[in-house]
């Protein structure tokens, strides 16, 4: 199915412009520590803000006096529940001599929660994108290596299984259930085919063709050459 394609490739895509995102805003934060001066501020006030979920947090209200003496009063940009800071406490403060409004306190998350954020958003969609697609890979290349390499048996076909666990919208995936008996050992052995996302049943007949390892009979590939190929 092409999405099962696609979804993890946009997800890695997502994660590549998250990190080019966190990369142009490290820069602008890093470049506004370097050039802020510093001040001491005090807390005077606490504005607990309610979210859309119902939960809300503490921003604490700060005022200190610049460089050229004017009082700039600013409310820090994080907040938190319970709140970090206490009416009267005094905190160190970072601002540009220019816009002096745009003043943060000197803390990890108040100066570069903007390149925390986007970075974890780059881990996580990456993340899963680039395991997704290296998991891929890896599957296909063992099938191919077994349809290469293995040896190939018919065997019988006994279910034709609908994956009821796994669903793209509305679909769920079909598989075909055969097993087969080694005429060497006499062990039973039963083989499940890759995902089929439409129902299989009418161009099945009693056997199916199975690529099997020879020495890790558990990696096989049930042949599916004889099926249409499904509209994505």
């Amino acid at each position: 199915m092409r999405a099962l394609r696609i979804i993890p490739r946009v997800f890695a895509a997502i994660g590549v412009l998250m990190l080019f995102i966190m990369s142009w805003i490290n820069t602008r934060e890093r470049r506004f520590v370097a050039g802020a001066a510093r001040a001491s501020g005090t807390v005077v006030d606490l504005e607990y803000s309610r979210s859309s979920e119902g939960g809300g947090a503490y921003y604490p209200v700060i005022r200190f006096v610049s460089a050229g003496a004017d009082t700039v009063t600013f409310r820090s940009h994080v907040g938190s529940s319970p709140p970090s800071h206490q009416v009267g406490e005094t905190v160190e403060v970072l601002y540009d001599p220019a816009a002096p409004q745009g003043a943060r306190t000197a803390g990890f998350f108040a100066l570069y929660l903007g390149s925390f954020i986007t970075g974890l958003f780059a881990l996580i969609f990456g993340g899963v994108g680039g395991i997704w697609i290296a998991v891929q890979r890896r599957a296909a290349a063992i099938a191919e290596a077994v349809r290469r390499t293995g040896r190939r048996v018919e065997a019988k076909v006994v279910e034709i299984e609908r994956r009821t666990n796994i669903r793209v919208g509305s679909r769920h995936p079909y598989r075909i259930v055969a097993q087969w008996q080694d005429p060497a050992t006499h062990a039973v052995q039963v083989f499940r085919s890759a995902n089929i996302w439409f129902d299989p049943t009418e161009y099945v007949g009693e056997t199916v063709g199975v690529f099997v390892d020879q020495f890790e009979p558990r990696r096989h590939v049930v042949d599916l050459d004889f099926l249409p190929k499904a509209g994505d």
